[in-house]
């Protein structure tokens, strides 16, 4: 090793290494090439070093989880799991491997905008903020309205409905919106212009596919708000006629299939992803008149094929 006695004295171009007789360029030496920096004690060195070389505590991403909700929640975290979706490395490029622009897997891609899903469909403030992928959300969120309990869900946090808050979506075929307010409470609310009247805390409308807009009659908090289609949802096939559904929905009672053949049995699930109900299919019907009012996933096993659907109870 040489050892200088200031930071900019360079090692001298006489001096060669025993193997390869190679000298020393001072790179560190030459203001053209170096970019500017703090120097660090060994010890700083490694606290910086663990610091940034993850994901989180300082690395590229930050995320607050709400320690109250997520540990008792087995749910997906819609914002958490908007925001992982969305991310894009700025990473240049590793050593020894060849930089490629091109997205892989999992990366973003065109930057199209993709399908929007059902799971998409139903928000709730206390999980996910403002943030929605199906919703256009102008307001303000409030933490100190009260908490509300609607279909298994505990919500503690609401958008305030002002004179300034404005909901915005687009359905593509007529489906059931359901707002849940403080429990209890009785008002009115403008869909589209038209006044809507809420009892109980919970309103229930129909509404046929185009653009539509939530505003303010009477002042409310808003805890969640779901669409669910009326017309059949399947998961593996294309042509909507050729996959079974179900029917009534919303469903007060007993819940149908559109037919019977090779259907083996039906499971009810919560949206919070509990198994509450599993029958053999029979032309009978499903008895949900004993499940709370809310929404449900309905998954129809069928051949090797798994239908889903979500339901309204009411």
């Amino acid at each position: 090793a040489y050892v200088v006695n200031n930071r900019n004295d360079k090692v001298p171009s006489s001096l060669i290494t025993l193997q390869g007789g190679h000298r020393y360029n001072n790179f560190d030496t030459d203001v053209s090439l170096m970019y500017s920096y703090s120097l660090q004690s060994p010890e700083e060195a490694k606290a910086t070093v663990m610091q940034f070389a993850g994901r989180m505590f300082g690395g590229d991403f930050s995320w607050t989880f709400n320690n109250e909700l997520d540990d008792s929640s087995y749910d997906v975290n819609p914002a958490l799991k908007a925001a992982l979706t969305s991310y894009s490395t700025t990473l240049v490029a590793v050593q020894g491997e060849t930089a490629n622009s091109e997205p892989g897997d999992g990366e973003p891609g065109s930057g199209e905008p993709g399908e929007v899903v059902e799971g998409d469909m139903l928000h709730n403030f206390t999980l996910s903020g403002l943030n929605s992928t199906f919703y256009n959300f102008t307001g303000n969120l409030s933490d100190s309205k009260g908490t509300v309990t609607y279909n298994s869900l505990t919500m503690n946090i609401c958008l305030k409905i002002e004179s300034s808050t404005s909901i915005k979506f687009t359905l593509e075929r007529p489906a059931t919106v359901t707002l849940v307010f403080n429990d209890g409470f009785s008002g009115k609310i403008k869909f589209n212009g038209t006044d809507y009247n809420i009892s109980g805390g919970v309103l229930q409308v129909t509404l046929e596919a185009g653009s539509h807009e939530i505003l303010k009659n009477s002042t409310a908090n808003l805890y969640y708000i779901s669409a669910v289609y009326d017309s059949p949802v399947g998961m593996d096939k294309t042509d909507d006629s050729e996959s079974v559904y179900v029917y009534p929905n919303p469903v007060s009672e007993s819940l149908h299939l559109s037919s019977y053949d090779g259907v083996e049995k039906v499971e009810i699930y919560s949206i919070s992803g509990v198994l509450i109900k599993s029958v053999k299919a029979n032309s009978a019907g499903i008895d949900l008149s004993n499940l709370n009012t809310g929404s449900y996933l309905v998954l129809i096993h069928k051949q090797g094929e798994i239908v889903k659907q979500i339901v309204i109870k009411k």
